[in-house]
C-alpha cells in the first residue's frame, strides 16, 4: 500500500512539472525571429510513454511568413495561416522570398493555410529547387492554401508550391500564376515523389523539358488535379498534368485528372494529360483542349504523347490533336505520330478509352495517324 502511494506521488510530481514546463515554453513564444505565437501540445507515444511537443506557429503577416524560411529545423512543427497574406505588405520591401526547405534541410513540418490565400509573391532566381517551398520532405505536408497573383522564375525543379516534393500537397489552388524555368517545371511541383491531390492550376507554365500543368516529372501519386492554364515547352516531354509519369516504387499513378488548357511543345512526347508515360498508370483522365507538337518530327496524343509499357484506362480526349512537323527541311519531310489517345505506344495497355477530337497533320509529312493510337508497337 505504501509502495502504491509512493508511485502515485511520483506520477503526480512528473505531471505537475510537465505542466509548469509547457506553460513556460508557451510564454517564451516565438520560433525564429518574430514569426508568431507558439502553442505547445503534448502527445504521449506508446509504449515508451515519452512526451513530445508539437509546436503550432500562427502566421498572420508577410513578415512572419518570411521568417518561416529562415528556420533551421521544421520537423514536428505545425504552421497555420490566420488570415489572407499579401507579400507586398512586408516591412522590408527589398526583401526577396527564400524558398522554404533546401536540398539538405527539407521542410518536414505541416503548413496548413486553413483556406486562406497568399498573394503577390514574385520570385526571380536562377538556382534550382524554387517555389513557395524549395524541398518538401517525406514527413512534410502543405495543404489548404491558395496562391494568387504569383510569378515564379527559377532554374531546374521549379513549381508554384514546391520545387521538389516527397511529402503531401493537397487542397491547393494556383490562381492565374506565371511559372517559368528550365527542366522539371510544374504548376504545383517541379518533381513529385509523394502525393499531390485536390489541386488546381490556372496559369501559364513554361519550361524546356519535363513540363506539366501540375507536375513536371511525376514518380508518385497525382489525384483529382485540374489544369486550366496554358502549358508551353520549348522541347519535349510536356503534358497538361505532367511532362513525364514514371513508375517508382509501384506508384507512378495519375487518377481522376483533367486538362482544359492548351498544351504545346516541340518534338516528341506531347500529351493532353502526360507527355511520356513509362510503366505508369493513368486512370479516369480527360483532355478537353488543343494539343499540338511541332518540329521536324513529333509524337503527340490527346492523353499521352508516348506510352512505354504503361497503362491508360477509362480516359477521354475531346480536344484537337495536331502534329505540325516541319513540312520541308533540306528537302526532307518530318515523321509524325499522332493519335487521339496516344501518339505512340510501345508494349503498353490502352483500354476503355474514347476520342472525339479532331486529328490533324501537315500534308506531305510521313505520318502514323490514328483515332486512338498513331503508332503502335506490341501494345493495346
Amino acid at each position: 500500500m505504501k509502495l502504491t502511494k509512493r508511485i502515485m506521488l511520483c506520477i503526480t510530481c512528473i505531471v505537475l512539472a510537465s505542466i509548469v514546463s509547457l506553460g513556460a515554453f508557451a510564454q517564451a513564444g516565438n520560433i525564429g525571429e518574430n514569426i508568431g505565437i507558439v502553442y505547445a501540445d503534448t502527445v504521449i507515444n506508446e509504449p515508451e510513454s515519452q512526451v513530445e511537443t508539437v509546436e503550432t506557429v500562427l502566421i498572420s503577416t508577410a513578415d512572419e511568413l518570411m521568417a518561416l524560411s529562415s528556420l533551421v529545423s521544421t520537423e514536428n512543427k505545425h504552421f497555420e495561416l490566420t488570415k489572407d497574406i499579401n507579400w507586398n505588405d512586408r516591412t522590408d520591401k527589398e526583401a526577396q522570398w527564400v524558398p522554404i526547405g533546401t536540398y539538405d534541410n527539407q521542410f518536414q513540418g505541416t503548413f496548413d493555410g486553413k483556406g486562406y490565400s497568399i498573394s503577390g509573391i514574385n520570385i526571380e532566381m536562377t538556382t534550382n529547387f524554387v517555389g513557395l517551398f524549395g524541398n518538401v520532405g517525406i514527413n512534410g505536408v502543405v495543404k489548404n492554401v491558395d496562391l494568387d497573383d504569383t510569378s515564379i522564375s527559377g532554374g531546374n525543379y521549379t513549381g508554384g508550391i514546391a520545387g521538389r516534393n516527397y511529402g503531401i500537397i493537397q487542397n491547393v489552388n494556383l490562381v492565374d500564376p506565371s511559372i517559368t524555368g528550365k527542366d522539371y517545371i510544374g504548376g504545383i511541383a517541379g518533381r513529385n515523389y509523394g502525393t499531390i491531390k485536390n489541386v488546381t492550376n490556372g496559369g501559364i507554365i513554361t519550361g524546356t523539358y519535363y513540363v506539366g500543368g501540375i507536375v513536371g516529372f511525376n514518380h508518385g501519386l497525382i489525384e483529382n488535379a485540374n489544369n486550366s492554364g496554358n502549358i508551353i515547352c520549348t522541347s519535349g516531354a510536356v503534358g497538361g498534368i505532367t511532362g513525364k509519369n514514371n513508375l517508382y516504387e509501384s506508384i507512378g499513378t495519375i487518377i481522376n485528372c483533367f486538362n482544359s488548357g492548351t498544351v504545346s511543345g516541340i518534338g516528341n512526347k506531347i500529351g493532353g494529360i502526360v507527355g511520356e508515360n513509362v510503366s505508369g498508370f493513368i486512370l479516369n483522365c480527360s483532355n478537353f483542349n488543343y494539343v499540338s507538337a511541332s518540329g521536324i518530327s513529333c509524337t503527340v496524343g490527346g492523353i499521352v504523347g508516348e506510352n512505354n509499357k504503361g497503362s491508360i484506362e477509362n480516359c477521354i480526349n475531346a480536344g484537337k490533336v495536331e502534329g505540325k512537323g516541319a513540312s520541308v527541311e533540306d528537302n526532307k519531310y518530318g515523321y509524325n505520330k499522332v493519335g487521339g489517345i496516344a501518339g505512340s505506344d510501345f508494349g503498353g495497355l490502352i483500354s476503355k478509352c474514347q476520342n472525339s477530337g479532331e486529328i490533324v497533320v501537315n500534308e506531305g509529312d510521313e505520318v502514323s495517324l490514328g483515332g486512338i493510337v498513331g503508332f503502335n508497337n506490341s501494345g493495346i
